[in-house]
């Protein structure tokens, strides 16, 4: 392992352990946790999916470009299953730039905080260009709210895409959040998540996402604990795999963030 690189990366992602505290102190939501918890339940569903038939896939998923996702998953190769976890675990690294008053705040952001807050997607593909991560992590880590973009054909740009948006917003209405008093249902829960998926373009997931939840459900089975004894040096040693030190710029190529 290259020693230097390693160092950067524990240092990166170290900045934002502790991210989000509230006031009190007695409720911490952190990028870390949240990040295993969502890689977790990314790669319990990935599992789920790799088990159905294509003849099921091709039922179930609803897109123009079906034959593209049921490719992908019934195709997916080790190095592909392990970007997925990668991209899981560093998504959000990009919070350590937006300001702590908007990441704490307790209440309903105002419209000019929301984009602050939604620029966290960009701020993390640049900081992961930056550390030299292979593109196709960069571009997915970049679209993963795809919501926040008018172009139709983003699901198709890469289908880690819609896997990251679907379990990442599953993932955090499953979490205890300081604008939130009480933890949601899994019902209520679900009923979010489709509103949230209706603000954007759909996802070709979201049937077999709502039957892989209630299935796991029923079962009583923990989609969040996968990954739950991970630590920042197992992020580290994973990661390095996808990080070329060579493409590390000082000034990399940056998405405008308006």
């Amino acid at each position: 392992m290259d020693r230097d690189l390693s160092d950067l990366l524990i240092e990166t992602y170290g900045a934002t352990i502790n991210d989000i505290v509230n006031l009190n102190g007695d409720l911490k939501i952190d990028t870390f946790s949240h990040s295993l918890k969502l890689s977790s339940c990314m790669m319990e569903f990935v599992d789920y999916l790799r088990k159905l038939s294509v003849e099921d896939l091709t039922k179930k998923i609803k897109h123009k470009e079906r034959d593209l996702f049921i490719n992908y998953i019934k195709n997916l190769t080790l190095v592909q299953y392990d970007k997925l976890i990668v991209l899981c675990w560093w998504h959000d690294i990009g919070k350590i730039k937006i300001r702590k008053e908007i990441l704490t705040k307790p209440g309903k952001l105002t419209e000019d905080e929301y984009k602050e807050m939604s620029k966290h997607a960009a701020h993390s593909a640049n900081l992961l260009r930056e550390l030299g991560f292979s593109d196709d992590i960069v571009a997915s880590v970049f679209f993963h709210h795809p919501k926040n973009f008018s172009e139709k054909k983003i699901y198709s740009f890469l289908p880690a895409i819609s896997l990251l948006e679907i379990t990442d917003i599953y993932t955090a209405l499953k979490e205890p959040r300081i604008y939130r008093d009480e933890m949601l249902s899994t019902q209520e829960a679900l009923k979010i998540l489709q509103s949230e998926l209706e603000k954007g373009l759909g996802n070709p997931f979201y049937k077999l996402f709502i039957e892989f939840v209630n299935e796991k459900e029923k079962e009583h089975y923990d989609i969040f604990k996968r990954f739950e004894n991970t630590t920042l040096q197992d992020i580290v040693d994973k990661s390095i795999h996808y990080v070329d030190k060579h493409k590390q710029v000082s000034a990399a190529p940056v998405v405008t963030i308006k």
